[in-house]
């Protein structure tokens, strides 16, 4: 068969073939007439009635023999074909696909896969068709009904490789579910629930599989970093904000990778405050390592501030992540860090954030004492040690205890906990605010929400949409809760009505609800005035029930600033019920403005909103301007070509030119130089993490010719008929293994002269107070920023890691800290 008569008949997947009800494809330029083989059903055809029929052109015969082997059960093909002398068609023949038979092939011992099954049967079904040059019609000169082989049921004529496929919405309704991180199976189920049944599909499941596999690779025809890369780029032109920075090798492979959008950063110098990061595994198809930094927002939820993707887990890699992230952030560090306890992070840490309180992760260090430590009630007593609000020299006592009543003063795991118990117990920590973050939990949850959205297996463009997803469901939650804090109003329930409604408008709902029970616990509080000294006042608050805890307050009513030795609000943002129960004392009715902490109001961005609303950015005022100078020569221009026929066809010629030619440009902004700065997809790393279980027991795969481990029956020496490896003499096997360490030392050689690239994506001013603008706003632009490098400069020094080996960890007692 010619090529091209298979392109001309097409193989597009989309088109739909006819049920084969009616002859719509037929020649009917004559009157109908129900003994004519046009005006019956294809399924009431006889064999005279075929040979009676005209067609219009070549395709219509193939496209009617199709549908009427579709009705009847099963398949053709193209066949023989006869052209004139100019090379045009005049005959074409279609046969049943199992006609002839399969060419004979020669056994092989070693054939691993199974034959495939026998698809040809010596089927003598077809029908021919001879283009009439008198009237250029097709008719039907030759037809044979019988087969040679059982015809498939009705019912599962749609089961059949020849008619299985995809209708354009079926395709697109896919492709959307598997953008958005379905998975394919789920995907499969959801079309099949909308037809009825897996019956009533037009495709089976490995139809599926193979569709989605290619959409994943046209989306990355150009490499999968090159394509992610592109797509930041992309990103970055319509979002000024938007900052990205990645390292290439010597061989121009992706590395490290980091980006934050807008929104992000926003939100950073709104709540960047307390950051919390971990890292996790298996989520690409490269084992990179994820970080994703994230924190606490105004009502208490989770918001990611950036991620990045690391070449390894050494010093440098996050040395060089955490300089970038700060770098994106405008140099605004952190006052707090909550980590889990691996040595490579904590050193990095001292030496890009050395001012910010550093905390260990609470629920990891629990988890290893339980791991350590087998004793049920040194774990009870150990967790609240963790959390107790009390003195450092209570914590001393405690402990002391602690350890001599389960005698455990020689477990080096205890000893090196607490040699460390700066950086994990409250006693140490509560004069530092930590807001509502204690553990990595929110890690583990955005970790946790990944697995709905990211696999194992996906690029590094599937892994970026799919995070950008996993963001938007937070931000969205945001809105939720922003909306209830704006346009509802809860029950005053508390004794303290006048103090409950102040804290109700003021902050977010959700952190209202922790002010309420502050609150509430005043109300059960004995207060006594004990010294008052001008005009500062000095309180001893107890808990009814409780006499023998008390805690003192002091209360400053000339700067309207109170202070209890709980150091709850110094810690938590929010005053204790010690605080209140003086405020009831004293008849106070509102809150002192230098209590309410603006990050847990419903005002906490409005420095952002206003200034948006007030003062126009520069770039809206210049793109006004634009607009009204196009406006105005464009009229002059319509003024001028409107009266001569050739000055409107040149105008118009020019202004479809011109708009052509800019929306080629807008289309991708950002990827000029991309073929000069070609990103190689990067290598799969080994990260850290649980190693693989090795069975004790593993059984070896034995040679099935001659039953010894070691080699397969392909490479078996005594195998019938192949000629043994001739064996190495002592002195060559000297030789190569001389060789040997050579090779390696030059390897390590090579790697100490590796040098890292960095490259810039977008990169747009930090946002702060004084830069003020709305992010959804500056999404939505479709013009890029004015200050965003396509690419940065390639010195080591801009990208924080050295042109040496990587940093070996930091040899530093065992923490019990997982990983």
């Amino acid at each position: 068969m010619d090529p091209s008569d298979s392109d001309f008949f097409g193989n597009d997947s989309d088109v739909e073939f006819p049920s084969g009800e009616d002859l719509d494809f037929l020649d009917d330029d004559s009157e109908a007439d129900e003994d004519k083989p046009q005006d019956k059903r294809i399924a009431d055809l006889s064999r005279e009635d075929i040979l009676q029929l005209q067609f219009t052109d070549e395709e219509a015969v193939f496209r009617f023999y199709r549908t009427y082997a579709m009705i009847h059960g099963f398949a053709v093909r193209l066949d023989e074909v006869r052209r004139d002398s100019n090379g045009f068609v005049i005959m074409r023949q279609i046969v049943c696909n199992r006609a002839g038979a399969r060419k004979e092939e020669v056994e092989k011992d070693e054939r691993i896969r199974d034959h495939r099954p026998l698809t040809r049967s010596c089927c003598r079904a077809r029908i021919r068709a001879r283009l009439d040059t008198k009237i250029q019609k097709w008719k039907v000169v030759s037809f044979y009904e019988e087969h040679s082989h059982e015809l498939v049921e009705t019912k599962d004529v749609s089961m059949m490789p020849e008619y299985r496929t995809f209708s354009v919405s079926d395709k697109e309704q896919a492709k959307n579910l598997h953008d958005i991180g379905m998975r394919t199976c789920h995907v499969l189920g959801y079309l099949a629930a909308q037809k009825g049944g897996y019956a009533n599909l037009s495709f089976n499941q490995k139809d599926m599989y193979n569709l989605i596999t290619q959409h994943r690779k046209e989306k990355v025809k150009g490499g999968d970093a090159n394509a992610a890369i592109s797509y930041l780029r992309g990103k970055a032109g319509n979002d000024s904000y938007f900052f990205g920075k990645y390292t290439l090798s010597n061989e121009n492979r992706l590395e490290n990778l980091f980006w934050a959008d807008g929104t992000s950063r926003i939100d950073y110098e709104c709540f960047g405050d307390v950051l919390t990061f971990d890292s996790t595994y298996n989520r690409n198809v490269y084992n990179k390592p994820l970080v994703i930094f994230s924190g606490c927002n105004h009502h208490g939820q989770t918001v990611i501030f950036g991620c990045g993707l690391l070449v390894n887990e050494d010093i440098g890699s996050y040395k060089w992540l955490l300089e970038t992230f700060l770098e994106a952030m405008g140099s605004k560090h952190p006052t707090a860090v909550v980590t889990d306890g691996d040595l490579s992070m904590r050193e990095a840490i001292k030496q890009v954030f050395p001012c910010a309180t550093h905390r260990l992760c609470a629920w990891h260090l629990h988890r290893n004492a339980c791991e350590k430590v087998k004793n049920s009630g040194f774990l009870t007593d150990f967790k609240g040690l963790i959390y107790a609000n009390v003195s450092v020299e209570e914590f001393e006592v405690k402990w002391g205890d602690m350890v001599a009543r389960f005698n455990l003063s020689s477990n080096s795991w205890v000893h090196q906990t607490y040699e460390l118990r700066n950086l994990w117990a409250l006693a140490y920590l509560r004069g530092q605010f930590f807001g509502r973050i204690r553990t990595t939990s929110q890690c583990e949850g955005i970790n946790s929400l990944l697995k709905a959205y990211v696999r194992k297996k996906d690029t590094l463009l599937e892994f970026i949409n799919n995070m950008e997803t996993v963001a938007s469901h937070y931000r969205n939650n945001e809105r939720v809760a922003e909306f209830d804090s704006k346009y509802t109003k809860p029950v005053l329930v508390t004794s303290l009505p006048t103090l409950e409604d102040f804290a109700a408008k003021t902050f977010t709902r959700n952190m209202f609800r922790e002010v309420r029970t502050e609150i509430e616990g005043a109300c059960a509080m004995n207060t006594e005035l004990v010294i008052q000294d001008g005009g500062k006042l000095y309180f001893k608050c107890n808990s009814f029930g409780v006499p023998e805890i008390d805690y003192v307050v002091e209360f400053d009513r000339v700067r309207g600033m109170l202070r209890c030795e709980c150091l709850w609000f110094e810690n938590r943002g929010i005053p204790c019920m010690h605080i209140f129960a003086c405020l009831k004392h004293q008849h106070v009715e509102v809150i002192p403005e230098r209590l309410v902490c603006k990050r847990w109001t419903k005002n906490a961005k409005s420095d952002f909103m206003k200034s948006n609303i007030d003062d126009p950015s520069d770039s809206d005022k210049v793109l006004k301007c634009r607009l009204g100078v196009l406006g105005a020569e464009c009229s002059r221009l319509m003024d001028l070509a409107c009266k001569n026929s050739s000055d409107f066809v040149e105008a118009m010629n020019s202004v479809v030119d011109t708009i052509t030619k800019l929306q080629k440009q807008g289309e991708n902004p950002r990827n000029a130089n991309l073929d000069d700065d070609y990103v190689v997809d990067p290598l799969v790393v080994k990260s850290k993490g649980a190693p693989k279980k090795n069975s004790k027991f593993k059984q070896h795969r034995k040679c099935s010719n001659c039953g010894v481990t070691g080699h397969y029956n392909k490479s078996c020496p005594n195998a019938p008929g192949r000629i043994p490896n001739e064996p190495v003499d002592d002195d060559t096997e000297q030789n190569i293994s001389s060789i040997l360490p050579k090779r390696k030392r030059h390897d390590s050689v090579k790697n100490q002269h590796k040098m890292e690239k960095d490259r810039n994506i977008g990169g747009g001013p930090a946002p702060t107070s004084s830069a003020k603008s709305v992010v959804n706003d500056q999404v939505k632009t479709s013009s890029p920023g004015p200050n965003i490098p396509v690419s940065a400069s390639t010195s080591n020094e801009e990208s924080g890691m050295g042109s040496g080996p990587a940093e070996s960890s930091v040899e530093a007692p065992e923490t019990g800290m997982v990983d």
